[in-house]
């Protein structure tokens, strides 16, 4: 289960590391709500407690609002038309916003996230 290893790492690493480290916090990202482990009451206090936080891709709201970074992540998981679509867009938006530097590597990222969504349905 994933929040069990979230707070056994977590801890086990602020505890080697307490001199450096007076406080944590963590993001467990989902493509959606639907995906997060079942049993969350054992792990309510950390749940709720401000230390880990969970982030649902799919409630994000439309990629073209949202920040590159996170408009990436979104785009793992929508279809494949619609990752089409989305990546067309996000291609045009990295070559007019983003520093040359940068836009390559991004623009690498869309290619592979898109490369990937076709090989896995051709494979399925």
């Amino acid at each position: 289960m994933l929040y069990e290893r979230v707070i056994a790492e977590s801890s086990l690493y602020f505890y080697r590391n307490r001199a450096r480290f007076s406080d944590w916090q963590a993001v467990v990202i989902y493509p959606s709500q639907s995906i997060e482990q079942g049993e969350l009451y054992p792990h309510r206090s950390f749940l709720n407690g401000g230390q880990v936080h969970r982030v649902y891709l799919d409630e994000l709201g439309d990629i073209r609002s949202l920040p590159l970074g996170i408009a990436l992540m979104v785009l793992t998981t929508l279809n494949k038309t619609q990752a089409l679509e989305q990546a067309k867009y996000l291609l045009a938006k990295t070559r007019q916003q983003v520093p040359q530097q940068t836009s390559q590597a991004i623009i690498e990222m869309i290619t592979t996230i898109i490369a990937y969504k076709f090989v896995r349905a051709a494979c399925a």
